[in-house]
């Protein structure tokens, strides 16, 4: 006799908010892989998409203009997490084309994160 579920779905929903909640964690240690990240093991889709969205996020942080006056923060790090399987270079070059450098001042630790900082940018050539 076929065993009968309760909840037709419930798994899937369960696993859903396993993996939202493993997103949402940024204390993990390093070793550790969340229930999306071991589903798209090796998917350098999934992994370009997440390093896009960082990039994204900081990037918009850092562009936003402060409602009391503050500065926006003008460095940030991509934890390890969201470029694994695409590599740091790809991140660095997304950064770049958006405005943003490799950090001088610290030493990005490439097995764990990268630190970047804003591009001042160049004034205008026409305002003199």
């Amino acid at each position: 006799m076929p065993r009968s579920r309760p909840f037709p779905g419930a798994e899937k929903g369960f696993l859903k908010g396993l993996g939202r909640l493993g997103d949402r964690v940024t204390l993990w240690p390093r070793w550790f892989v969340s229930w999306p990240e071991l589903r798209h093991e090796s998917d350098a889709d999934f992994y370009r998409a997440r390093a896009d969205e960082a990039v994204a996020k900081h990037t918009t942080a850092a562009t936003t203009p402060l409602k009391n006056g503050g500065v926006p923060p003008w460095t940030c790090v991509i934890p390890v997490r969201k470029y694994r399987a695409v590599g740091a270079g790809y991140v660095l070059r997304t950064a770049e084309a958006r405005g943003w450098a490799l950090r001088h001042d610290e030493w990005s630790d490439l097995p764990d994160e990268l630190r970047l900082r804003r591009v001042p940018e160049e004034p205008d050539a026409a305002v003199s």
